[in-house]
């Protein structure tokens, strides 16, 4: 497949270097506010400073900002004290950047078919924007496992929404929303709640258990298992169960209301969509007792504490992650913007959410790490996505609800060249 537009992306991205050129040029007053110009943004920033330079001057009063959020305010001010709309580029230099908040675009944001803004990687380095938070405060537990105090972590996430809510992941065949949740990485790869059956178990396939029947025929929320393992559950309500409940194409996960150990039966906090059949597949996450294999995790959300198998006993756990923003960038009623040489990763929903936008081009990212979905535009039109790594996601890589079904009319959004691999972690049907 070709793609509509061929520049280059080295090309691309030594557009801000040629605008602070143009800039030292003497130009008529007319012209000289039409110029395009640069905010840039750097680990050793500070957000009193301009951001009109992509360093530090000699006297170290003046250089980059320290965030990106600081870098939009900046960018706002000026277009909004020119009085008029221009083409714009926010360059980030090296380095990872925790967000506070989603980047936030809307109309007020937007730039031209001709002058988009951009937010960029400065040439030849490499960003990355985390939708995260780091666990830094381990202590040991037991034996192999550590613990980690996360209850302000989880106090600041948008909404104080809860990480393992009961209401199921997948709300149905034709709606993909996704209940929101917290994941755990370390050194950029995903960690598993603490299962059973472990995920290595050899049980149908790998890791999973199967139903022994149902106490009434047609039953959507309760189901026998076999074996003694739930004896030992303390705090089953905080488990989930995620299960195949009549077909085999179709995954749900459901909160638990109770274990009866003596019938040796799960009762499911809410419905499925279909019956639950026996002889089908399902596992329960989230359990303290079955914290027992490397890689393994458990959040315990009364007090807010991790409990932590490392994948081994000597690893570092400098780069552990617990995902907390839904989103890295959101962009509503927004158009001519482009996202260009980034990575975006740990994030609970979608990495970039689009609504009712027209031309965004979202070229030579990677994307990973994410609790639902890479990409997700609604309503859109004439939207890009090319020449992007998308990988590691809950349920979608790129998901696009655009166009008119009824009427056949295309939302002319182009998807091109990209790389997707390992979605569908999380919901592993229709995605």
């Amino acid at each position: 497949m070709s793609c509509p537009r061929t520049e280059l992306v080295a090309s691309r991205m030594l557009v801000p270097l040629f605008a602070l050129l143009a800039g030292m040029v003497q130009v008529p007053a007319a012209r000289a506010n039409q110029q395009p110009f640069a905010i840039y943004v750097s680990p050793g920033g500070n957000d009193a400073w301009s951001g009109q330079r992509p360093a530090p001057n000699p006297a170290r009063d003046d250089g980059p900002c320290a965030t990106l959020a600081r870098a939009q305010t900046v960018l706002r001010s000026i277009r909004s004290t020119e009085g008029g709309r221009r083409g714009a580029t926010i360059v980030i230099r090296a380095g990872t950047y925790y967000l506070t908040a989603p980047l936030s675009f809307g109309a007020e944001d937007s730039g031209l078919p001709k002058e988009p803004i951009t937010i960029q990687a400065y040439p030849g380095e490499t960003v990355t924007l985390s939708g995260g938070r780091p666990v830094t405060n381990w202590r040991s537990y037991k034996g192999n496992v550590l613990q980690a105090d996360v209850s302000a972590i989880l106090g600041a996430q948008e909404g104080n929404t809860p990480s393992l809510p009961t209401n199921p992941i997948n709300e149905g065949v034709g709606d993909r929303t996704l209940a929101q949740r917290n994941e755990l990485f370390c050194d950029g790869e995903r960690m598993e709640l603490a299962r059973w059956p472990n995920l290595s178990t050899p049980v149908a396939g790998g890791g999973w258990a199967m139903t022994a029947g149902v106490p009434v025929k047609g039953s959507r929320t309760q189901f026998y298992y076999q074996g003694e393992a739930p004896v030992r559950w303390v705090h089953p309500e905080q488990a989930q169960v995620h299960l195949f409940g009549a077909f085999d194409w179709l995954d749900e996960y459901r909160g638990i209301a109770s274990v009866d150990t003596t019938r040796h039966l799960i009762t499911l906090s809410k419905p499925t969509i279909f019956p639950i059949a026996p002889g089908h597949r399902f596992y329960v996450r989230n359990v303290f007792e079955e914290l027992d294999a490397p890689c393994e995790w458990y959040l315990d959300n009364h007090s807010g504490t991790i409990y932590f198998y490392p994948p081994k006993p000597s690893d570092s756990t400098d780069n552990v992650q617990l995902s907390v923003l839904s989103s890295i960038v959101s962009l509503k009623q927004a158009h001519d913007i482009v996202l260009l040489g980034l990575t975006m990763e740990d994030v609970t929903g979608a990495a970039i959410y689009e609504e009712g936008c027209s031309r965004v081009r979202i070229e030579a990212c990677e994307i990973r790490n994410v609790g639902k979905i890479g990409v997700c535009a609604n309503a859109s039109d004439y939207c890009e996505i090319e020449g992007c790594q998308i990988h590691d996601t809950g349920s979608d890589a790129i998901l696009l609800r655009c166009g008119d079904r009824k009427t056949l009319d295309s939302s002319k959004m182009v998807v091109c060249n990209n790389n997707i691999f390992r979605f569908g972690r999380l919901v592993e049907c229709y995605h």
